[in-house]
């Protein structure tokens, strides 16, 4: 980036370029401030140079609100991915599957700030969108879409339909990617249900995803652990759920500063797993370290 701001060049495309990627990079490396000031300023410098309308300012918008969505601030989430798609409308751009990974970003962050019926309504005008338009299709966006339509059906005890959205969007997925070994973190839980629906091997399902993990990386397996530990092991396995999450948080602590949402969240579960076993001094322990970090 500084080297970039240091030359001399007649536009700022490449120090738009820069700024976009770096703003993504620094969110997949969790380092969300970063992510948040990079992504403003290719705002800034594309605004400057092409306007506040122009179609490919809508997709810079798009990657500051998935900043904010991983820093948890999912007001301005909602207003940048909003601005996103006002642009996109207001630029004239036509309905396509451009447009349909901004409508299925705005329901993830509708869901994780807990406006489910909001969410839900957009994730069915996806649907209904590529099911009409079979030749404009994004597999990985529409599987995100057809999984978030299987855990509506499985809340509302419809489990055929739910099961059949998930086979869908898990070819998809596997389409998508050319053939992928495991799940999204965010589509375990209702893989783990559909499973004990159907009285399957939940155990060499944990395991094998957790081995595959630990192949990819550190910060990976730590994550599965988190994810195991509050969709199965709280429930079943109350001290599996302390031994997952200490190891989880112990790798974690390498990665994240003490401030970040997602170790926060992780010592939050730990936290009850610690209650669920009737260690409640150990419990409070930590959420008095929490507050004194």
């Amino acid at each position: 980036i500084d080297y970039i701001n240091n030359q001399s060049i007649n536009n700022t495309r490449p120090n738009e370029f820069v700024y976009y990627w770096a703003s993504i990079y620094a969110n997949a490396a969790n380092d969300y401030l970063k992510a948040i000031d990079y992504a403003n300023e290719v705002i800034n410098l594309l605004t400057i140079r092409e306007g506040k309308n122009v179609q490919n300012l809508a997709y810079d918008y798009g990657i500051l609100a998935e900043a904010y969505e991983s820093a948890g601030n999912y007001n301005l989430a909602i207003e940048s991915i909003d601005e996103a798609l006002r642009i996109h409308n207001y630029s004239g751009a036509r309905e396509d599957s451009y447009l349909m990974q901004l409508f299925s970003q705005k329901a993830r962050i509708l869901l994780n700030a807990n406006k489910k019926n909001e969410a839900y309504k957009v994730f069915f005008k996806i649907d209904n969108y590529y099911k009409n338009n079979p030749e404009d299709v994004f597999l990985a966006d529409y599987s995100f879409a057809q999984f978030e339509i299987s855990k509506y059906y499985f809340e509302k005890g419809d489990f055929q339909k739910s099961i059949s959205y998930f086979n869908l969007a898990e070819k998809n997925v596997y389409d998508a990617f050319f053939g992928l070994e495991r799940l999204h973190f965010r589509n375990v839980p209702i893989k783990i249900k559909i499973l004990q629906y159907l009285n399957e091997d939940i155990d060499k399902y944990i395991s094998e995803y957790l081995d595959g993990s630990k192949k990819t990386s550190e910060i990976d397996y730590a994550e599965a652990l988190k994810i195991f530990s509050e969709e199965y092991f709280l429930s079943k396995n109350k001290k599996a759920c302390i031994e997952k999450m200490e190891e989880s948080i112990g790798i974690k602590r390498k990665y994240l500063t003490n401030d970040n949402i997602n170790l926060l969240d992780s010592k939050n579960l730990l936290a009850k797993c610690f209650f669920l076993n009737n260690r409640n001094n150990e419990a409070v322990r930590i959420y008095e370290e929490t507050l004194n970090e």
